[in-house]
Formats: C-alpha cells, structure tokens, sequence
C-alpha cells in the first residue's frame, strides 16, 4: 500500500498504478523507498495480473532512475511522512500504516491501495519435530487460526489474514485485485528480492 501526507501531496496525485512512480513529475527526491524490497516478493508471482518477473526487474531499475529517496524501516519512514518531512511511500506494509495512522493525532498519515495489492506469506509457524509438547503446540497454532484468535492478533497488530473475512486487512482489500506470493512461490521470495535489490542498484540510505 502506498503511504502519504494529505497536506504535501493531494490525494489525486498520488499514484494509482505502481507505474505512476516512474512518471517524470516524481523524478527527484520525490518519494521514499524501502531497500528491503517486501513487495518484490509478490510482484514476479503474478504474471497474469500485468506483473510478473521481467515486469519487477524493469520497474526496479525504474525507480532507481527516479532518484529516489532510499530508507530503511518502515515505521520511522511513516513517521518521517507524518512529521511532513516527506510527501509520500511507494509501498508499505498494511500493519506498519495502520500502527502509524492510529498514533497519529494530525490526520495528516493516510494511505492508498494499489492495485494489484501485493500480498506475501509472512508469520509463519510450525511445531518441530522434536519438540516436547507437539500437540500443544498445533492446539496454540488452531487457536490462531480460529475466529476468536484471528480477532486477538488483528486487535493487537493489524495482522489478521486476508482470508479471515473478519479481519481489517480483508474488509480493506475486499473487492481488488491481488497478486499473492503462496505456498507456491514463497520459496522464490529471498532470491526475488535480491534481485529487486541489484536492480536498485545496491543503494544507500538517503533518508535524513
């Protein structure tokens, strides 16, 4: 999701295709973009929604010719856009906003959703083989699975799963396009980012 301040940039300017980045008004130091490239996980996923691999490369290299503002962490990247320091985030996480956009007593932190929304594997659990107690340990994972856990994790950190209809981020994303990295590709994700990263450039942070 794309992350901005209303009183710097209009919610009309802001980008509405991920290509809306590479457009020449945002050349210059216009927007931030986090060089651990999250997204870029999902982006080489989803070929049939208008991405894919070759599509991830050349926007990455893109958005390096855009000259852009490299940070690192999310949350002090909000925060930083909050404080009107900088305009706008070319992609965030959906938690990391809606923590920021609940402390944040101006109303100035909004965001945008972009579609296609990228969507990753993150969280994951499992009970080792070789642990003392392995039936405890899947009756805690079923517990977060069930519709009273998913509540409690989503009123704790915004992290309800998509596919749990009553969480924030499935009413926030309900009815768009998505591009999800699944138990399919999930395998690909370090490889993808990396990639994502040579693409950058290897860059530095910039952020102040």
């Amino acid at each position: 999701m794309v992350a901005y301040n209303k009183n710097l940039i209009p919610a009309d300017k802001v980008p509405n295709r991920w290509d809306d980045f590479l457009k020449p008004e945002f050349k210059g130091r216009k927007f931030l973009v986090d060089m651990r490239p999250h997204p870029f996980a999902a982006y080489p996923a989803c070929p049939q929604e208008g991405l894919g691999l070759e599509w991830m490369l050349k926007y990455a290299s893109g958005l390096r010719e855009q000259d852009p503002v490299w940070s690192r962490g999310h949350a002090r990247a909000l925060n930083a856009i909050q404080a009107g320091e900088y305009a706008l985030h070319s992609g965030t996480h959906y938690q990391s906003i809606m923590r920021a956009i609940a402390k944040d007593p101006t109303g100035a932190l909004q965001f945008k959703m972009v579609e296609p929304v990228p969507v990753r594997l993150t969280e994951l659990e499992l009970v080792l083989a070789s642990a003392q107690h392995p039936y405890a340990g899947l009756l805690f994972i079923e517990h977060e699975a069930s519709p009273e856990g998913q509540d409690i994790i989503d009123k704790q950190d915004f992290v309800g799963s998509i596919f749990y209809a009553g969480s924030n981020m499935s009413k926030t994303i309900g009815g768009k396009k998505l591009c999800i990295n699944s138990f399919a590709d999930f395998h690909n994700s370090s490889k993808w980012m990396s990639m994502a990263v040579e693409a950058f450039g290897f860059p530095k942070e910039t952020m102040k």
